[in-house]
């Protein structure tokens, strides 16, 4: 509480020495969540020894709250803004199962001329929160780190009919150190270092219900460099049988490579105004991952999916549903039969709708409902990783903004999938 106050100080003491605008934000909500850890149906743990649902699934009551402080202030041609958040989560029984994050984030821009834009951003975040993320069984990472991240960007604008942007950005993450975390069981500080750059391009196709119709292109490209993360695999069949074939030779000292994943994206969105107060966005991603270690963690993935925002005076929804497909092009799926296994393959089908009302000026209540459910290829039962699993939660909330100037995004309750 004292950092969030001396942050909330900071901003306030800013935006007054700026004549700035200042805007507050703050959030409550009760709600539930099903399946609270992501687990599967069915596991066997020893030989006539299987545990199902009832036993497996952890289903609970938590508390959710959110605080946000913005301010934002003009000289010349100049803009800046002051971003900071807080937000904690709470469950009424699983107690290694509550998070706390804080972030605070800086923007910078200016007019460079009349047709672009030049701007940077700084943001810190902590998040803090018990346990392992082991859902995916790729690297075995604290829920709890700190991560500093810097863009820069150039937007060009021909307000006829496109504009064009060009952004690099810079990203340290460090993991807590645990116990374990390491294939090898050392205790390993995790830490991790990411470039990239994007190219977007958006194209103005007309006007429709007061709105905007555009469709929108990028292109990103992403390197993670992992400092201390090293591929056992590669080496070490015995650490874990699923592992690819050893091809690539170590030297004389017998060193391992470092972990180091390198990404393409590519995305297209449209902005369809369809009639007056509802809006359809749809989206279709493609992600090709490498891993560059001679590790087996690269894949394809393909993401279709579409927002619907509807506005009816005092009322508003959000609706996001989206479908992806990640196939592995070398990590196998354990099987309940014997070997050949096949590459692993997951999809995952993602829904959320939040329904909000406007309770005069600054209050607003709302609701919301999501769910989460993946399959996947591995048939073996005697695993609780790389399994299907399914998830959902919903919260009634109600918030106050101060200025009126309302966060529009759907609620987070770190469902980390």
């Amino acid at each position: 509480m004292k950092r969030i106050a001396f942050l909330l100080l900071c901003v306030v003491a800013t935006g007054a020495a700026a004549q700035s605008t200042l805007n507050l934000e703050a959030e409550m909500a009760p709600g539930y969540r099903f399946n609270v850890f992501n687990s599967p149906e069915d596991y066997v743990r020893t030989p006539g020894d299987t545990l199902f649902a009832d036993s497996l699934l952890v289903n609970d009551a938590f508390l959710y709250g959110k605080f946000s402080a913005n301010v934002k202030w003009k000289r010349g041609i100049h803009r800046f803004r002051l971003e900071t958040d807080a937000e904690i989560l709470r469950y009424q029984n699983t107690p290694s199962a509550h998070a706390t994050e804080l972030q605070g984030q800086l923007k910078y821009d200016r007019r460079a001329s009349s047709d672009r834009r030049q701007g940077a951003s700084l943001r810190l975040r902590k998040q803090d929160r018990l346990g392992l993320n082991v859902l995916g069984s790729e690297l075995l990472t604290p829920f709890s780190f700190w991560q500093a991240a810097g863009t820069g960007y150039v937007l060009w604008k021909n307000p006829a009919d496109h504009t064009f942007k060009l952004e690099a950005a810079y990203s340290y993450k460090d993991y807590q150190a645990c116990d374990g975390c390491g294939q090898q069981g050392e205790n390993v500080a995790l830490d991790q270092h990411e470039w990239s750059i994007e190219a977007q391009r958006v194209w103005l196709l007309g006007r429709a219900h007061e709105a905007k119709r555009t469709l929108a292109l990028s292109v990103r490209y992403r390197d993670r460099q992992y400092t201390d993360w090293f591929n056992y695999d590669l080496l070490d069949d015995a650490a874990d049988p699923l592992a690819p074939t050893p091809f690539l030779p170590f030297d004389s000292l017998g060193q391992y490579p470092a972990r180091a994943w390198r990404y393409v994206v590519g995305k297209l969105t449209w902005n369809l105004p369809v009639a007056e107060g509802i809006e359809v966005k749809p989206m279709l991603e493609y992600t090709r991952r490498w891993d560059v270690s001679e590790g087996d963690f690269g894949f394809h993935q393909y993401q279709p999916g579409v927002y619907v925002y509807l506005q009816r005076g005092v009322w508003s929804a959000k609706l996001h549903t989206s479908y992806t497909l990640r196939n592995y092009t070398d990590r196998l799926a354990e099987q309940d039969t014997p070997t050949p296994f096949p590459t692993l393959t997951y999809t995952y089908l993602r829904n959320s709708l939040r329904i909000d009302r406007a309770l005069g000026q600054e209050w607003f209540l709302w609701g919301e409902v999501t769910s989460a459910n993946r399959t996947s290829n591995t048939s073996a039962i005697d695993t609780r990783v790389r399994r299907s699993y399914r998830n959902g939660g919903v919260m009634v909330g109600v918030t106050w903004s101060w200025e009126g100037e309302r966060t529009r995004r759907t609620t987070k309750v770190y469902t980390d999938q």
